[in-house]
């Protein structure tokens, strides 16, 4: 394959939505989730996030990135406001309807892609019934990124749900078996496929 070089000049003078798809795919397949929150008036929200952030393991921190709110983000307010808010995996079975809730829209995305809410263990927040792995968060913090108006949300993992036959003997999860589906850009999504698994690398002389 041929190299091309992209000057900041060059990439910077791109269409808008050529921009956003080409710039989003540079980080490369990222996990497609969609973010279950609750609004005010207790109606259910989902839409789908390809931001996530693993901030830790102990605790066990998330993290989400939220777009500027020059215009309404229910994501941003109904977490903030009911203080939960969950991840649930985009699998083979939903990707269109997954897809469908990036629209614009005055109604409950559940209603129109025809996924189901669920409510699990006194979580506020409304689960995917129809996502193999998903887990609830608790809202700690939101971190405001002043160079582009975007919000960092913070969050800690409460409950986690996920089949049991997926989960491999040092803690590793068979995302391949979820069918668990990850996402380039903004409308690209690929399969997960294991291609190998190494051994741990401990310390080098």
């Amino acid at each position: 394959m041929r190299t091309k070089h992209f000057s900041k000049k060059e990439f910077s003078s791109f269409d808008k939505i050529y921009k956003a798809n080409f710039i989003n795919s540079l980080g490369g397949i990222k996990c497609a989730n969609l973010i279950g929150t609750i609004s005010k008036d207790n109606v259910p929200n989902c839409a789908i996030f390809s931001s996530f952030l693993h901030i830790g393991a102990s605790p066990a921190l998330v993290s989400i990135l939220v777009r500027p709110n020059t215009i309404p983000r229910d994501t941003l307010e109904n977490t903030q406001n009911k203080k939960f808010f969950t991840i649930n995996h985009v699998n083979l079975d939903i990707i269109e309807q997954a897809h469908i809730t990036s629209a614009k829209t005055n109604r409950s995305e559940f209603d129109i892609t025809g996924l189901t809410a669920e409510y699990l263990n006194d979580c506020p927040a409304p689960f995917v019934k129809e996502s193999l792995v998903k887990f609830s968060c608790k809202y700690i913090r939101t971190i405001d990124i002043i160079e582009n108006g975007t919000h960092l949300v913070l969050g800690s993992i409460e409950d986690i749900y996920l089949p049991e036959e997926i989960c491999l003997e040092n803690g590793d999860l068979d995302l391949e078996k979820a069918q668990t589906v990850g996402v380039t850009g903004l409308n690209i999504y690929n399969k997960v496929k294991i291609e190998k698994k190494l051994d741990y690398v401990h310390r080098i002389e």
